[in-house]
């Protein structure tokens, strides 16, 4: 079985749906130089750049994406 990488750099300008989604938003919290420490806040939704859409999207009685079979 072929595997495809889906993955995609968060990063500002990302693509999305477009209304009700929010644009991806990253904002930092806590710096090297200031705190000691890296901390940062990002806003996104699930339909934030590259997904996959289980079942779940639409129906009660089938297993999430967390449960499918990759093989």
């Amino acid at each position: 079985m072929k595997i495809y990488d889906l993955s995609c750099t968060l990063e500002k300008g990302l693509w999305y749906y477009g209304e009700p989604y929010t644009p991806y938003n990253v904002r930092a919290l806590a710096t090297l130089e200031k705190n000691g420490y890296v901390t940062n806040e990002h806003q996104l939704t699930s339909h934030t750049g590259t997904h996959i859409e289980g079942g779940r999207h639409w129906w009660n009685d089938v297993p999430g994406i967390d449960q499918e079979n990759l093989n």
